[in-house]
């Protein structure tokens, strides 16, 4: 393997630890900083034009989704990373699985005749380059998806933060890596279309991948990633691979975040796709906020030198997976502790809650509520602990969304928290989920 490839110094302290080798623990030392490496101004330019008003919210099949997939292409190209056998487009075919209201597309577009694409970039193995002829090829996927919701009576759906933000560290990390490989497994970057109308892109892919699904090592989701609060940085779906745990607290050494490694997934988003076929799979995220699919969602919001930090991260963490030796062991969803919970049909209704994605269970702590929203009229506030809804019990986020999806707008539920040790419960009439 390329002395490039070898890993920065916090990745070869964690290396030390793993395999107990303390001469080498000594001769790195135990304050160990990431060396520089995101370029914040790079970063800045790609998401402020990517979360641009002339973008008009990047809705699938529209011409501005088009415009930013070719921006996609030029930085991959420019970051010196292979061209796939197929080109760098692969033609999405998926429609979605149910009515996708929240997703606006252009007029005189349907999902019938909507041309959606991913994008995808590969950097190849050191054995692939000629380095390292005897190590077997595996493969590490980094995704982001660059779609979002477009734009409905005059207003735009920026999605800066979900997902302009994941794009922009996707795209700064493929430079990055770029310059430091090759790795001993190679690191396909994938750029998915159509994730908000139920992950269309990223299940193409699965379905046909260009690198072999089963010598995958693990998938590494970059999704609303850009507005860090408390140094929190979430890695849901965690209890995926046995090794997780361990390895992004090696790789968080030099950091410091507040590191949520939340063993279960989230409810939606690209890495489930790869879950469902077996392959280790963690979402990065700085968590929910009151933007969230809304026009607010805009640029000037996002935590820039958290964002920079987050990037080398996230090149620090690719960096280990690409050059560890054998496949990660996978934990099915649903074993243990690991639940993902299944995507089914997408639900109707909106209580106005901002989750605590950390929480595994004993109810469902509140980071927030949203302005103006059903929770917050009733009283409901921050803090609260959401144990039961309509008279489901509450113990965990997958129990919370099964709730919510059980009704309609207009239904009135009990609504039971926990408030400093004690029960208190809360009529709430649920209404439609929107984005506005």
């Amino acid at each position: 393997m390329s002395e490039k490839g070898s890993g920065s110094r916090a990745t070869a302290l964690w290396r030390a630890i793993s395999n107990r080798s303390w001469v080498a623990l000594l001769l790195l030392g135990t304050a160990v900083s990431p060396a520089p490496g995101a370029d914040l101004a790079r970063l800045r330019a790609d998401l402020e034009w990517i979360a641009a008003p002339e973008r008009a919210g990047r809705a699938p099949g529209s011409a501005e989704s088009g415009a930013v997939r070719d921006y996609l292409v030029a930085a991959f190209e420019g970051a010196g990373l292979r061209r796939p056998d197929g080109g760098w487009l692969q033609d999405v075919d998926a429609k979605p699985q149910a009515e996708t209201p929240e997703v606006h597309l252009p007029e005189g577009i349907t999902w019938e005749n909507a041309t959606l694409a991913n994008v995808i970039a590969i950097l190849p193995a050191a054995q692939e380059s000629g380095e390292d002829p005897e190590s077997p090829v595996r493969t590490v996927v980094v995704g982001a998806h660059f779609d979002h919701l477009g734009q409905s009576n005059g207003s735009i759906y920026a999605g800066a933060d979900d997902n302009a933000s994941g794009v922009a560290i996707l795209l700064e990390a493929a430079r990055l890596l770029s310059e430091a490989g090759p790795f001993r497994n190679a690191i396909l970057f994938l750029a998915f279309d159509g994730e908000e109308a139920g992950n269309l892109g990223s299940s193409h892919y699965v379905a046909h991948p260009i690198a072999p699904i089963e010598r995958t090592v693990a998938m590494i989701n970059l999704d609303t990633i850009g507005r860090m609060q408390d140094r929190r940085l979430y890695a849901l779906a965690s209890g995926t691979a046995a090794e997780f745990a361990d390895i992004l607290r090696g790789v968080n050494l030099g950091f410091g975040f507040d590191l949520a490694t939340a063993e279960a997934g989230s409810f939606a988003s690209d890495h489930l796709s790869f879950l469902a076929h077996g392959v280790p799979a963690l979402h990065l995220s700085t968590g929910a906020n009151p933007d969230y699919h809304r026009p607010t969602d805009t640029a000037e919001k996002i935590a820039w030198s958290e964002l920079a930090e987050t990037a080398d991260f996230v090149v620090e963490l690719v960096s280990f997976l690409a050059d560890e030796e054998g496949p990660l062991t996978f934990v099915p969803p649903g074993a243990d502790k690991a639940v993902v919970a299944p995507q089914g049909p997408p639900r109707q209704v909106s209580l106005g809650t901002i989750p605590d994605f950390a929480r595994e269970s004993g109810g469902v702590l509140l980071t927030g509520v949203m302005p103006g929203s059903p929770a917050e009229r009733a009283g409901i506030v921050q803090g609260d602990i959401v144990v039961s809804l309509g008279g489901a019990p509450i113990d965990n986020l997958a129990d919370f969304s099964a709730a919510l999806k059980a009704h309609q707008p207009g239904d009135e539920v009990v609504v039971e928290v926990l408030r400093d040790g004690a029960k208190v419960a809360y009529h709430v009439t649920l209404v439609e989920r929107s984005t506005r």
